[in-house]
């Protein structure tokens, strides 16, 4: 199992497969992340429940890493595409570039890419709500070791959610112009060695 996950041309005809669909299968363009009154838009915290049409462009941020007792900055640069297939379908795909100062290692180069499905479950326009199930593919060994790429594959299947608050009687009304979204998933390292790690987050919105 792991032999096929990390090879090479398997990676490279499973993301040509993907990204062909994407133009076999076209739908209509309109708004997405919106049930009812309420639209999720997206952030840089936490992904958000909606299937869409987006490219990210590269954005970065940079941080200390103490490397063997020396301390140095490190900074990424991440990017992503991603492409409904049908209205309640997509997929994503992303990467990120490190770059190291000499104190942190002095290496650079890409991080594992990652692949990604999206799938909406539900959306309930009363009550301002969406739910989806998303699963993610952190393709092991596609990425340069010396910037901490792993040479296993993990697997994260999550769920996600947006919850607006209008709904509420009028008696709540102050609350009515807030909303939720967040998310929940398990990544589960392909090593036996490795640890299943839970991971979540989610925001709070205000719409004027």
């Amino acid at each position: 199992m792991k032999t096929i996950l990390n090879t090479s041309n398997q990676i490279k005809a499973a993301a040509f497969a993907i990204c062909m669909t994407a133009f076999v299968y076209p739908h209509d363009a309109e708004a997405h992340g919106k049930a009812g009154q309420r639209l999720f838009p997206a952030t840089l915290q936490v992904e958000d429940p909606a299937v869409a049409d987006e490219l990210i462009l590269p954005h970065f941020h940079s941080f200390k890493e103490n490397e063997d007792g020396e301390t140095g900055r490190v900074t990424e640069y991440e990017a992503e595409f991603s492409k409904r297939l049908t209205e309640r379908l997509g997929f994503s795909i992303e990467g990120a570039f490190v770059d190291q100062s000499d104190e942190a290692g002095g290496n650079s180069g890409f991080e594992n890419w990652g692949l990604s499905a999206k799938y909406q479950a539900l959306k309930n326009d009363e009550h301002e709500m969406l739910i989806s199930i998303g699963f993610g593919w952190d393709i092991g060994d596609s990425g340069n070791h010396d910037v901490g790429a792993e040479d296993f594959s993990t697997l994260t299947p999550q769920v996600l959610f947006g919850k607006g608050f209008g709904d509420l009687p009028a008696s709540l009304e102050i609350l009515k112009p807030l909303a939720l979204t967040g998310s929940a998933g398990v990544a589960m390292p392909l090593e036996a060695d490795e640890t299943k790690t839970l991971t979540y987050g989610f925001t709070i919105q205000y719409s004027l």
